[in-house]
């Protein structure tokens, strides 16, 4: 296993494959890339179709799997604006990658056996091996959660990451690149077998606020009573313990983290799923959020801002045991994120590279991330995924 990441932000295709190739040619001191990862911003929107063929020019025996994004990352470098690609390319000789495309408009139920689950993604027997899964998907596309929850169901002990393309607002305006086809909706999915291993690093970008509390009442996506109390009396109260410059970012930066694991009394930092705040009722004191809710499940508030994102990234990174050599690292951020959160460039790039050396880091900045909190994959918001792929333990 060896891996390589390369960018290019010149405007023209050719000039910007030949650089690429060249970049990979080096890192990758001559082997032969089995995988290329790429992201293309929509500057080249112009240029998508020959941006693959150059590439399949260069690297004709590489499966390709990519998307469009408003932002790429790179060789540890984030470009937020104008024209870029960016690459990791895999040596991988004992690996077996295997492509799915999925129109998610067309998926099993949710109660469907296992085998109707496999086989809609092209698996005629179980598994012998736990694939680890890389997903792309169109914002637009609906169902997402359904795939996950289904991928979960199937592939208990596999992980999975990926992010929903970015680059345009309108439906249909992202692409998804999936062996030399090019797809407007839909989701693109990488199975990895063999001889690798996959750790996934979830990054929400938050600090607690006030103590942990019971949900006692709620409907559907709506908390109405917490500790027994209307939500909202709850909320002010835990508020006005808060320091002054918590009271004034909460006014914006407000979110609810939800515990996952109702056997788990004391859920401790990143075992929470943020979730939006959508609304409140003053009426009935109740508060809307951006997530489903079950009497007696554990909440939290939470903070977010430029310091807590450092924050909470820095601590997942130290305490991340995993190797440093022969890894290749695909890092999704949030639009939220990058120069618009941190006042300045290449901040979670920079920050990866303090913690695990000069290793290849590409990715892109997307409409939502996808990533696992407790026992289950999610789409996340505001967050950072980082996918470690390693040689297997």
């Amino acid at each position: 296993m060896h891996w390589a990441s390369a960018i290019s932000t010149a405007a023209d295709p050719q000039k910007a494959v030949e650089e690429l190739a060249s970049a990979i040619n080096v890192g990758l001191e001559g082997r032969v890339p089995h995988l290329l990862v790429l992201f293309i911003s929509a500057a080249h929107h112009r240029s998508y179709a020959t941006v693959l063929e150059l590439l399949d020019q260069q690297f004709p025996d590489g499966l390709q799997i990519g998307c469009t994004a408003s932002g790429v990352i790179g060789d540890a470098r984030e470009i937020e604006q104008g024209p870029a690609i960016s690459i990791t390319a895999g040596h991988l000789p004992h690996v077996h990658l295997k492509p799915i495309y999925l129109d998610l408009e067309d998926l099993p139920d949710s109660d469907a056996a296992p085998h109707v689950w496999r086989e809609r993604l092209g698996y005629e027997e179980p598994a012998q091996q736990p694939p680890h899964f890389l997903l792309l998907a169109d914002p637009f596309t609906p169902n997402m959660d359904r795939l996950l929850g289904g991928l979960d169901y199937v592939f208990p002990d596999s992980q999975k990451f990926g992010g929903l393309a970015s680059g345009s607002g309108d439906a249909k305006g992202n692409r998804l690149i999936l062996d030399r086809h090019i797809f407007d909706q839909g989701a693109v999915l990488l199975s990895m077998t063999g001889e690798i291993g996959l750790d996934v690093i979830v990054a929400q970008g938050c600090r607690p606020i006030g103590p942990p509390a019971t949900i006692t009442a709620c409907h559907q996506n709506t908390i109405i009573e917490i500790n027994d109390k209307p939500a909202l009396e709850w909320l002010s109260a835990a508020m006005g313990v808060a320091s002054e410059a918590d009271q004034r970012r909460a006014k914006t930066h407000l979110f609810i983290g939800l515990s996952l694991d109702p056997f788990n009394p004391e859920p401790q930092h990143g075992e929470f799923l943020i979730r939006n705040l959508v609304g409140v009722d003053y009426e009935t004191g109740s508060i809307v959020v951006g997530g489903e809710l079950q009497e007696g499940q554990l909440v939290r508030f939470h903070l977010r801002d430029g310091e807590a994102s450092h924050d909470d990234l820095d601590m997942l990174l130290t305490s991340y045991k995993g190797p440093q050599h022969n890894i290749g690292l695909l890092l999704f951020s949030c639009l939220g994120r990058g120069e618009y959160l941190y006042r300045t460039s290449n901040h979670d790039s920079d920050l990866i590279r303090e913690h695990l050396g000069p290793v290849p880091v590409t990715g892109c900045f997307c409409n939502g991330e996808i990533g696992p909190v407790g026992d289950a994959t999610h789409i996340h918001g505001y967050t950072s995924v980082l996918g470690v792929l390693r040689p297997p333990s």
